[in-house]
């Protein structure tokens, strides 16, 4: 049950005596630490300040895996992360939408330049240290649905000529500049810099916002922003992951996306329960997606957690959610 939370600092759990599984409560309290700074928090695992730590930053990786006090738990997320692109989000989410009119928002010729660019791999080489799966598309590779991706071209190293030909089409005069948001941590700002360097020689000048995480998310609600480099955890059904993003009437559609094909399709996809009907509902909803880019998909997370060999109970899912409720310290001598 919720006890207190100090904003910026702690969250605090305690054992609820009304919980029909609480036999198998080991533990009085869960506090979970807010340490904003990624390498912070894997001192504090490795000091044993903290006994789980939530999402290890890839250059913190290797020294926790190769601390014999500490394990590293991994998951591979059904989510994403990628970039949504604002195009008609200029009044809110979910308010009457139209296009922001910049030359970004306007062409799709250079969203598509702008993809072009991107190496997928590089970026998971550079800015992850390989730690993460490169992907075009929103569903996961071990999902049935992943096959309403096939056929559709994923390139994932970068296509510098074929970038500055879509470039070229969209009759558009370098630089055009593009705002992206990011995050505030030393990854975010190796991730911006590695965007910014694949961007200027296509005619992009990649102007870097980093922005507070919550703050981050108000403004895209709001439509404040022309591109925000953010991801999703993911949703066992592929419409957790699509639907709400890309339908004009989706919760989530802070790019203020609207195409009436997408839109029949992604309803047809709620509407059926056969596999292979949705699949064909989601694999015609994501050609139209692609040549539009709402949304650029750059990799899949794999989720990579640091806990205190002297905890046990605890388990990592694909949504890259822990679940700690039956997590306990082991006694000395157990594994």
């Amino acid at each position: 049950m919720f006890k207190d939370r100090q904003a910026g600092d702690h969250i605090t759990l305690v054992k609820s005596p009304y919980y029909y599984g609480k036999k198998r409560v080991h533990l009085d309290s869960i506090v979970f630490k807010i340490i904003t700074d990624p390498s912070a928090r894997s001192q504090n695992l490795r000091a044993h300040s903290i006994d789980v730590e939530d999402r290890i930053p890839s250059t913190e990786l290797q020294g926790i895996a190769h601390d014999s006090s500490l394990r590293v738990a991994k998951s591979v997320s059904i989510g994403y992360q990628g970039i949504t692109i604002n195009i008609g989000n200029k009044n809110g989410l979910n308010k009457t939408y139209e296009n922001i009119g910049t030359q970004f928002a306007k062409s799709a010729a250079l969203r598509q330049a702008f993809e072009l660019a991107l190496d997928r791999n590089a970026i998971n080489k550079v800015v992850f240290g390989g730690t993460q799966k490169p992907s075009c598309f929103p569903f996961p590779a071990a999902s049935p649905y992943a096959a309403a991706q096939k056929g559709i071209p994923c390139h994932l190293a970068g296509r510098a000529t074929a970038a500055k030909a879509a470039f070229q089409r969209s009759g558009a005069s370098a630089p055009v500049d593009v705002h992206l948001t990011i995050g505030t941590d030393p990854i975010q700002a190796r991730l911006g810099a590695v965007i910014q360097a694949a961007e200027k020689p296509i005619g992009f000048n990649i102007i870097l916002e980093p922005t507070e995480f919550t703050t981050a998310l108000n403004r895209a609600d709001a439509g404040k922003f022309d591109s925000f480099f953010v991801g999703w955890s993911g949703r066992v059904d592929p419409d957790g992951n699509f639907y709400q993003f890309v339908n004009t009437k989706g919760s989530q559609n802070d790019s203020g996306y609207s195409n009436p094909a997408v839109d029949k399709a992604t309803n047809q996809g709620r509407a059926v329960l056969k596999l292979n009907k949705r699949i064909t509902s989601y694999h015609a909803a994501l050609v139209q997606v692609m040549k539009d880019l709402p949304l650029i998909y750059l990799y899949s997370p794999i989720n990579r957690f640091g806990v205190a060999k002297t905890v046990g109970g605890v388990q990592i899912y694909g949504d890259g959610l822990i679940r700690a409720q039956f997590a306990g310290f082991k006694k000395s001598g157990t594994k």
